[in-house]
Parts: structure tokens; C-alpha cells; sequence
């Protein structure tokens, strides 16, 4: 009180010269608290009443050390390290439950219950602390990638080679893509580009030879990868795995059951001397192995396509290709098989499906 007055009125709306009559009687603490609004000092008692709360909760038998005669915290007792331990018990449920939410599982609980749990308002704080992080966008990226949400194959994984480091998939490698071979980082990104065997590009090194797409494919598998985990998936699809897993099982009963019954019938019929069909057909098939008798086999040969009242080497559909220098070349010189075009050097114009086509032809002859 200075002067029968409040201290707050005294130093904000009194006069200088009324202040300056007794101004021995102000202290830097009412100088400080003239200065602080009401609303800091509000949030002020209420931090101090939250931590008074967490030392009568966490220090049982040290509770009374830490308040003067008065009832206020000794600041001499309450140390920084006591401070920080507060700070950490306060922002505990927080980060749970953040982490619980959106790092660490993809059916943890939703934003709004999060915030509400914590006590936040639905405002500006959604942006800063609310977010989805590695197991929520990987979830997402399997919506928008199109896999059936209720279905099994909602956990389906890219196709992949059984061995990721065959030697056929390394030299593929090297050959479809010549200038990231060495980026160690991308390996594993371009073997999965080249098991992808349905993509459009027809044209390219892997799909001018069915021999090596003959080799991938054989490396090719549907099941789980060891060299590869799949993520963003939720939990309800495991049961779709596993009950699809029964389904199939069960699915396969009958044949299983019949086929058993099948060879115990032909077994004991063989057993009494009865001479059974099956048994007819491997007989033959393992002499004919013994004595090595010869097979034809069909050698490549150019295609010969008939419309317009004449035969082409060309289908009518064909178009020449927007190609690289390298790609264009490979096609003139060695042609592609996967779409049974022939070497381009051997065409005639009168192969072209239309004459239009003809400049276009000379062009490439060049």
C-alpha cells in the first residue's frame, strides 16, 4: 500500500508527483508487478499452482522442505533439476500419446481424441503437433496406390525376385540402365522397376529379348520377401490374410480327399495286375527318355502378316517408335522379338502398312 492507495493504482494512475512525495515507500517488487499484466500474473499463479500440485503428488516425505511458513514454494529447494522433472511429467501423455498415434501404429486412436485427451483446442495447435508421420503417409500411400482396403491384398507387396542379388537381375540391371548402375543407393529400386514385367515399355533392352525376360520371370515370386519389409499396413489386414489363408485351405479339401482316393484306388488295381491309363502314359514317357528320341525344335523366322491383298513383314498396326539413338539402333539392326517385328534393315517399302510411312522409313535407312 502506498499512501492508503493499491499498489497497482498508486504506480499506474497516480501522478509522478504524487509518487515522487513518497517514493521511499516503492520497492522494485512494485515497481516489477506495476509492469506485468494481469493476465501473466494470472497464468503465473496458475503454473505455480500446478507445480505445488506435482510436489505434493511426486515428493510425499519432502513436501513440507518445499514451502516456506506461508504455503509458497522455497525457491531454494525447488532446484532446476526439479523443474525439469516437472516438465517432463507434464509433457509425459503428450508424447505417448503423438507417438503411439502416428509413429508408432497405423490403427491408433484419431486426432480429435488425441487433442481432447490432452486438453488441446482444435485450432492452430492440429498443425503444429498433430501430424502424421512414417506409419500414417505409408498407410495412405497404399490407398492411393488402389489396393482394396478389406481384402487381404491390401498387404499385397511389389513384385520382387526371389534372390535379389541373381546374377541375371544384376546384368539386366547394367543393361536397362547404364547411367545408374553405380548408384548404390538405387539398386534395390531398379531391380524392382525391372520385376514390374507389365509395364509399357516394349521398346527397351529387357523386352527385345524373351530369353532374359524368360530368366526374370522364373526369379519372380509371390510371397513375402526376406530382403523386404513391407509398412503402412493396418492390423485388421493380417485377419483378411489369415482368413483368407483358411478359405483356401478348406477350398482345397475336396481335391485333396479325391486325389488321395484316386492313387489308392490305382495302386491296389496295379497290385492285382490291372493296367490303368496313367500307369499306360508313364511308361511310355520313361522309354521314350531312355532311348533319347529326338525333338524338333522351331527356329526364329520373320513373320509374314497378310493384308491389302498382299503379304508384309509388318503388321498393319505397326508405328515407328519414338526411340533414343540406342534403342532405334538395337531395332534396325537386331529388330523385337516380343513383338515379332523383324530387323528394320530387312523391310521394304512396300512392307510399310502405309505409304506415308515411307519418309519416315528413309529417314532411318540413313
Amino acid at each position: 500500500m502506498v499512501n492508503g492507495v493499491d499498489e497497482l493504482d498508486a504506480l499506474r494512475g497516480a501522478s509522478s508527483d504524487d509518487v515522487a512525495e513518497d517514493d521511499d515507500d516503492v520497492t522494485a517488487k512494485d515497481v516489477r508487478v506495476a509492469c506485468i499484466s494481469s493476465r501473466a500474473q494470472l497464468a503465473y499463479r496458475g503454473s505455480l499452482r500446478a507445480i505445488s500440485k506435482w510436489i505434493i503428488e511426486s515428493k510425499k516425505n519432502e513436501t513440507p522442505s518445499y514451502f516456506d511458513a506461508t504455503g509458497q514454494i522455497e525457491l531454494t529447494r525447488f532446484t532446476p533439476v526439479d523443474f525439469e522433472a516437472f516438465l517432463l511429467e507434464k509433457r509425459k501423455t503428450v508424447t505417448i500419446s503423438t507417438l503411439n498415434s502416428y509413429r508408432g501404429t497405423t490403427g491408433g486412436p484419431s486426432i480429435a481424441i488425441d487433442c481432447l485427451r490432452v486438453g488441446w483446442s482444435l485450432g492452430g495447435v492440429q498443425g503444429r503437433y498433430s501430424r502424421y508421420e512414417s506409419a500414417g503417409d505409408q498407410y495412405l500411400d497404399r490407398v492411393v496406390a488402389g489396393l482394396p482396403l478389406n481384402q487381404a491384398e491390401f498387404a499385397a507387396q511389389p513384385p520382387h525376385f526371389d534372390d535379389n542379388n541373381a546374377q541375371c537381375v544384376g546384368s539386366c540391371v547394367k543393361e536397362m540402365f547404364p547411367d545408374l548402375k553405380d548408384t548404390s543407393t538405387l539398386q534395390d529400386i531398379l531391380k524392382l522397376c525391372i520385376a514390374s514385367l507389365s509395364h509399357p515399355l516394349l521398346s527397351s533392352n529387357l523386352f527385345r529379348h524373351p530369353k532374359v525376360i524368360t530368366q526374370l520371370r522364373s526369379q519372380l515370386v509371390g510371397e513375402a520377401a526376406s530382403w523386404m519389409k513391407p509398412t503402412g499396413i493396418p492390423p485388421h489386414v493380417e485377419l483378411y490374410k489369415q482368413l483368407k489363408c483358411l478359405q483356401s485351405s478348406i477350398d482345397n479339401l475336396p481335391p485333396v480327399l479325391l486325389g488321395g482316393m484316386s492313387n489308392l484306388i490305382e495302386e491296389k488295381g496295379v497290385a492285382a495286375g490291372n493296367i490303368t491309363k496313367d500307369m499306360l502314359e508313364s511308361t511310355i514317357e520313361i522309354l521314350l527318355k531312355r532311348y533319347n528320341v529326338a525333338t524338333t525344335e522351331t527356329g526364329d523366322g520373320d513373320t509374314a502378316y497378310y493384308y491389302n491383298v498382299k503379304f508384309h513383314l509388318l503388321p498393319e498396326s505397326f508405328e515407328f517408335p519414338h526411340a533414343g539413338p540406342f534403342a532405334s539402333w538395337m531395332l534396325w539392326w537386331f529388330g523385337d522379338k516380343a513383338r515379332n517385328y523383324p530387323p528394320l534393315r530387312k523391310i521394304r517399302p512396300h512392307d510399310l502398312p502405309k505409304s506415308n510411312k515411307g519418309k519416315r522409313y528413309s529417314d532411318w535407312a540413313r
